[in-house]
């Protein structure tokens, strides 16, 4: 397969790589335009298997691969010679589409949230009015549709895509690198996400200014950067609390803080662009460890986080009944270890990476027999 993300290696992004890594009697190989983070997220198993043809901000290139003329692109799609493109992201899949007509390519097209969820009137960039001309074309041409959640796939369906296009395909975490043994710390309360206001971080400071009023000891980390990461830290300063602010990390040091958290913290909201959670990878990842989570009842959350049995979920913008969760868990160790029991038993049903990659492997199967047909 050829796996296509236009902007590659983000920090917010590394399931792009384990999803792709271990999908039965499939190679993969990235195309992209552009590497983030001077490839610091780019997983090391990626390297050797990624294909760049560097647009920088160039809208000649841009516009080029648009119309499948990227010459870097189709070179490398002519040596490879792949039996699909699956593109992530609906305005990825619509860049993509005249690549692959051009190579006469089944079309995968992965939907994450945004790109099914902001009210169209949201996109205003050049990219985003690209996405809305194209995407009935997109729904109409692509072989398969995959929604991250229920949520997706029924916004998705509400867009105009056929309901028999549209499959769940969820994000699988490896359980292997997920430990749910060993002590924990009675208080210590993680959050996992961008800093960006559909991740509800300000909920979060807000609720652990409360928690920490009745429990001094409560201590709050926060991995994740972005753009509301000033105003925050001016916000956990103002109301006198402690945070520590790691800022974005490898899977493999998030693991670290995974292993050393209490409880993790996602009160994620409707952002200002009608943005909502659609699954919320962090939460998978704490179920994963045996970690009860605190989150709300917004977008796809209820899917991840099963209320009163894997975690506790609250209002969408509630602070205090956020805090009232926080500090009922910090309190009850038995609850705590009851939830991370059930919510691990949870992630092994729903989100194993292997059931995940046997099931994307039958789809691939089936796209690619119905287009020899």
């Amino acid at each position: 397969m050829l796996v296509y993300r236009s902007l590659l290696g983000a920090p917010s992004e590394p399931w792009l790589f384990t999803q792709h890594r271990d999908v039965p009697g499939w190679g993969t190989t990235y195309l992209t335009h552009q590497i983030d983070a001077e490839g610091d997220f780019v997983h090391e198993w990626a390297r050797s298997r990624v294909v760049a043809s560097a647009w920088g901000t160039s809208v000649m290139r841009r516009a080029a691969f648009s119309r499948g003329h990227d010459p870097v692109a189709n070179r490398a799609i002519d040596r490879i010679e792949p039996r699909l493109l699956h593109a992530h992201f609906g305005p990825d899949g619509a860049f993509a589409l005249r690549t692959a007509d051009r190579h006469r390519l089944p079309l995968v097209v992965s939907f994450h949230g945004y790109d099914a969820v902001r009210p169209d009137s949201t996109f205003t960039t050049r990219g985003g009015r690209f996405w809305l001309r194209h995407r009935a074309e997109l729904f109409g041409r692509a072989s398969l549709l995959l929604a991250n959640s229920e949520f997706v796939r029924s916004h998705l369906i509400a867009l105009g895509a056929e309901s028999d296009k549209v499959r769940v395909q969820r994000i699988g975490v490896d359980l292997a690198q997920y430990s749910a043994t060993g002590p924990r710390p009675d208080a210590n309360v993680l959050f996992v996400g961008r800093l960006a206001s559909v991740k509800g971080i300000d909920i979060a400071v807000r609720a652990m200014s409360l928690v920490t009023k009745q429990l001094p000891t409560a201590r709050f980390t926060v991995v994740g950067d972005g753009p509301l990461r000033p105003d925050m830290e001016a916000l956990a300063r103002d109301l006198g609390i402690e945070v520590h602010w790691t800022g974005a990390l490898p899977i493999e040091r998030v693991r670290q803080e995974l292993a050393r958290a209490t409880i993790v913290l996602a009160p994620s909201n409707v952002s200002p662009d009608g943005q909502r959670e659609a699954l919320g990878l962090s939460l998978v990842e704490a179920q994963a460890c045996g970690i009860p989570v605190v989150a709300s009842r917004s977008g796809g959350i209820p899917e991840t986080v099963l209320d009163g049995v894997t975690g506790l979920l609250a209002a969408e913008g509630s602070v205090e009944e956020t805090a009232e969760h926080v500090l009922r868990l910090l309190r009850d160790p038995d609850l705590r270890h009851r939830l991370g029991e059930a919510g691990r038993g949870h992630v092994s049903r729903d989100f194993d990476l292997p059931e995940q990659s046997r099931r994307l492997a039958r789809f691939y199967d089936d796209v690619c027999g119905a287009e020899g047909n």
